[in-house]
């Protein structure tokens, strides 16, 4: 059984399908990128330490 679909109804599904995978990678690496702000100058071993400037995270 073989299943015609119409070239313009074929684009329009193709079209909303980038949109979506667009929105969720958009909104996937503004996560990322908030994410890392957060943790910047902190230690990645105590996420809520702060580690002065210049030090080593491995001693905090």
């Amino acid at each position: 059984m073989k299943v015609q679909v119409s070239s313009s109804s074929f684009r329009m599904a193709l079209f909303v399908t980038g949109i979506v995978a667009g929105m969720f990678g958009f909104r996937a690496l503004s996560k990322r990128i908030s994410v890392r702000e957060e943790m910047k100058g902190k230690s990645a071993l105590y996420g809520k330490r702060k580690v002065p400037a210049g030090e080593d995270p491995w001693k905090y």
